[in-house]
């Protein structure tokens, strides 16, 4: 079976304020995910991930000001090839539903969430059975009786977990091939966070939806995801299967984003491993080398010199490292 989205070779670069050499910000990323898989993109804060996932329908700043470039393949159509209400289709009945990092932004504040939500039920559901349907899929992302009294509330009668259960809500009710949740727990407690991904999971699955989830958080990632992308500097440097990377990252990035995820080991917790400095700003991502070489403590001098291309190491796996 042909997969969902195949992006190969994403290239995004923005103009800079008042003129001046586009900046790229997305720089050759590719990925699959296949029918009904959950695939993640990995990274710190600034590593292009929301810009990547913005670029594949096009979303602003990723819009008419931006340069996108590669291929975007979703069930076979390249999405990058098509108008703009081509692409405003795309995100409709049997595309491209997107679920954003802060509820209380996305939702807007002086409407009810059933006023909202009807505006994502596509044209196949009868108007007469608009309510109907809301009222049930509330109840299937766990608001159970609540359903009616969110369907009338304002947002700001809701908890941050409500919320962003409604925004969930709002991208299924699109009946979605795609679901593309963008760092979707960043402003709930751990508990409500597994709460969410679990909910995600299993109504995509229930949907016959795929899901790309946008995270920092490797052990959300090890818990729910199936495959995943780790990106920096707008690249990605490691692609593969959950299970595998996880258990031997072969990118020195990678296994440092590993290394600090807080362990248990008996009664204490081990000492988190530090990656020294930050990312540098994507003005600087276009420099010779590889661009984790000034953090990395396995870096060589042809790292410094010479962008390591991706290579395959396994029939699953992509690395772009000199030592890989």
């Amino acid at each position: 079976m042909p997969p969902v989205l195949e992006v190969d070779d994403l290239r995004v670069a923005l103009p800079e304020p008042g003129g001046g050499v586009p900046v790229q910000v997305v720089r050759g990323v590719s990925f699959r995910i296949p029918e009904n898989g959950f695939h993640a993109l990995v990274g710190e804060s600034g590593c292009g991930k929301s810009m990547t996932a913005m670029a594949l329908t096009r979303l602003p700043p990723a819009d008419a000001r931006a340069s996108v470039l590669g291929r975007v393949l979703f069930r076979g159509r390249d999405l990058l090839a098509l108008s703009p209400r081509q692409l405003r289709r795309a995100r409709g009945e049997n595309g491209v539903a997107y679920v954003f990092q802060d509820p209380m932004e996305a939702l807007n504040p002086v409407l009810s969430i059933g006023a909202q939500l009807r505006e994502a039920v596509p044209g196949s559901v009868p108007r007469a059975e608009r309510d109907a349907f809301l009222v049930e899929l509330l109840r299937e992302v766990g608001l159970g009786d609540d359903a009616g009294r969110v369907m009338r509330a304002p947002p700001c009668e809701l908890s941050g977990g409500m919320a962003q259960r409604c925004c969930i809500a709002m991208a299924l009710a699109q009946r979605p091939a795609l679901l593309v949740a963008d760092e979707p727990t960043t402003a709930l407690d751990v508990l409500v966070q597994r709460k969410v991904l679990a909910l995600l999971r299993s109504a995509a699955k229930a949907r016959g939806c795929a899901v790309l989830l946008i995270t920092h958080n490797l052990a959300l990632v090890s818990e729910y995801a199936e495959s995943l992308t780790v990106m920096y500097a707008g690249k990605a440097v490691e692609d593969g299967p959950v299970a595998e990377v996880l258990a031997s990252p072969a990118h020195p990035y990678a296994a440092a984003l590993l290394g600090a995820v807080p362990r248990l080991e008996g009664s204490r917790v081990e000492d988190l491993a530090e990656i020294r400095g930050r990312v540098p700003p994507p003005r600087d991502w276009g420099a010779p080398g590889c661009s984790f070489a000034p953090r990395c403590p396995a870096a060589l001098q042809v790292c410094r010199e010479k962008t390591p291309p991706p290579r395959r190491i396994s029939p699953t796996r992509t690395v772009s490292c000199h030592r890989a």
